[in-house]
Parts: C-alpha cells; sequence; structure tokens
C-alpha cells in the first residue's frame, strides 16, 4: 500500500515539472509576449478601475477633494434615503423586461428574411438593415427626439394638415413604447449574429423534416428556434447586461421633454452624483457613484446567474 502511494506521489511530482517546464518553455514564452499587451490593458484599464472603484465607494470623494473613508453610509443612504434609487430601479428592471425581448425578436425576425434565398438584391438590403446598428446612438435618439418632437414633429405635421390633433409622444403613457422603438431600431447587430447561427443550421435538418410532412412554422419551432437557442442565450445576456446600464437614451430624451421620472436610470444616477453633484445631503460625489455602479453589478450579476441557471432546461448544444 505504501509502494503504491508512494508511485502516485512520485507520479504527480512528474507530471508537476512537466507542466511548470511547459509554462516555460519557448512556445509558451512567446505566446505570454504577444498576449501581454492584452493582459497589461485588462489589468490596468479594468480590474484596477474596479478595485479602485469597489474602495472609493467606502468613501467620500468628490475628485478634487482626497478620499475620507466613511464605510457603508454610501450604501445605507443609497437604499433608505435616495428616492431616485426607487424609480431608477424600478425603470431600469422595466426597461429589461421590455426592451430587450423586442430587440432581440426584431433581430431573430429580421434575420430570417435576409436568410431568404432567392431574393433580388440581397445583399444591399441586409446592408441597409444593418446601418442603423453603425449609427452612434445619440444619433439615432437625436432624429427619433425629432421625428417625434410634439411641435414640429413630421408626424405631428400631417396629423395637422388631416385635422387631427398632434400627440405628445414624450407623455408617460407612451415612453415605454418609445424606449421599445429605439431597442428594436439598433436591431441590426443582432440581425448578423442570428444570421450567422442559421447558415450554421445543417439544411439537411430541413430537408428531412420537408420529406416527413412538415411546413415552414413546423420547421421554425422544431428546427430553427432550437437550433438557435444558444444564439438566443447569448442575446439576452448580452441585452440584459446592456440595458441594467442604460444611460444615454433617457439622460437625452429628458432634454427634449420626456418626463424625468420614466426616464431616470440606474446608468443615470451613476453620472448624476458622479459629474452633478449627487442628492442633496448624500455623500455624493465618485463615492456615491461607485456604490451606485457596484449595486448595478451585483444586480446584473444576480440576473446573468438566474439566465445561467435556467439555460440549462431551452439552450441546446449539437452533440459531436
Amino acid at each position: 500500500m505504501q509502494q503504491v502511494e508512494l508511485t502516485r506521489s512520485l507520479r504527480a511530482a512528474r507530471i508537476s515539472r512537466a507542466r511548470w517546464r511547459e509554462l516555460f518553455s519557448k512556445p509558451s514564452l512567446i505566446f505570454l509576449l504577444f498576449v501581454s499587451p492584452w493582459i497589461l490593458g485588462f489589468l490596468i484599464f479594468t480590474v484596477w478601475p474596479m478595485l479602485t472603484s469597489f474602495y472609493y465607494s467606502f468613501t467620500k470623494y468628490k475628485v478634487i477633494i482626497p478620499p475620507r473613508w466613511i464605510g457603508l453610509e454610501n450604501y445605507k443612504w443609497l437604499f433608505t434615503m435616495d428616492l431616485d434609487f426607487k424609480d431608477a430601479l424600478a425603470n431600469s428592471l422595466l426597461l429589461t423586461i421590455t426592451t430587450v425581448p423586442v430587440g432581440v425578436i426584431t433581430a431573430f425576425i429580421m434575420a430570417v428574411v435576409v436568410n431568404q434565398e432567392g431574393i433580388r438584391g440581397l445583399p444591399f438590403w441586409r446592408a441597409l438593415f444593418y446601418i442603423p446598428a453603425i449609427i452612434p446612438a445619440v444619433a439615432s435618439i437625436y432624429m427619433f427626439a425629432w421625428v417625434l418632437n410634439y411641435y414640429y414633429s413630421p408626424l405631428n405635421l400631417l396629423l395637422k394638415a388631416v385635422g387631427l390633433q398632434p400627440v405628445n409622444f414624450f407623455a408617460s403613457s407612451t415612453t415605454l413604447i418609445l424606449l421599445n422603438v429605439l431597442a428594436a431600431w439598433g436591431f441590426g447587430g443582432g440581425m448578423i449574429i442570428f444570421l450567422a447561427g442559421l447558415r450554421g443550421i445543417p439544411r439537411s435538418l430541413y430537408e428531412a423534416a420537408s420529406i416527413d410532412g412538415a411546413n415552414r412554422l413546423q420547421q421554425i419551432r422544431h428546427i430553427t428556434l432550437p437550433g438557435l437557442s444558444p444564439v438566443f442565450f447569448f442575446m439576452l445576456t448580452g441585452g440584459l447586461i446592456g440595458s441594467m446600464q442604460a444611460f444615454q437614451t433617457g439622460w437625452f430624451l429628458i432634454q427634449y421633454g420626456a418626463p424625468r421620472a420614466k426616464m431616470i436610470f440606474l446608468g443615470t444616477l451613476v453620472y448624476t452624483n458622479a459629474f452633478g453633484g449627487g442628492s442633496v445631503g448624500s455623500a455624493g460625489g465618485m463615492g456615491y457613484a461607485s456604490a451606485v455602479a457596484w449595486v448595478i453589478f451585483a444586480i446584473v450579476m444576480v440576473l446573468t446567474a438566474l439566465n445561467l441557471w435556467g439555460a440549462r432546461y431551452w439552450v441546446y448544444y449539437e452533440q459531436i
């Protein structure tokens, strides 16, 4: 028995030495040399700012004043005294629940459309549908703000021309619709990802389904959707993370008359506290903004973990 244990220990030691030799071998060092710019960039511009902001979240820090440790005061104020936090959290969750599915479904439908064969000028249509994705978000928001403006909107001018009353698209009752329209507008990036996923589904599956008498809807339900489930998972996860950090949409639409109570998000709290002084009576500044940012991080981690847990029940991967 002792001989067996000794043999195992020697074998483990040899494997360990071999791994260390492999780590410091010439190919490994060359690999590390080439990836070192990324590693350094990740450590300097991602890891270090995250750790620094975590420290600042426990301080009173307004950039021009050295940080002063105040413990959990920022978090206490955030959860008990900051009235904007409740509105921002509710708006961010509502934004996630509504706009993420709208954006994903729109991208999927358009990918199915441009994946059809025999359409004349198909490359042109694909490029045209992708253009909104490369337009800066601020430009898109300003464009919608101009098109839907109450006073000089082309739509409202048309309504006036036919004798109808103009519509206030920035009213509290329509802001959610407006946000969903903006979410659907940028479908181009998701369309390309879904299109790549559609190209990866073997044509033989559709041919076999057609021979068995399956119609188009049945093929989409039993072949396309399961085959694209990893893509749906990726898009939902990315959309979830992005929507919980939403800032610029609400910020710019407020300037055009959209109600602040409906357009303030968690990302808005980070910006206003970091650069706008923060709520009256709070710790304010970068320290308070860092606390809000870490609360966003915690919420995103929880939602992502739930998404990962649920993926086992509906995401299917090809078995090789």
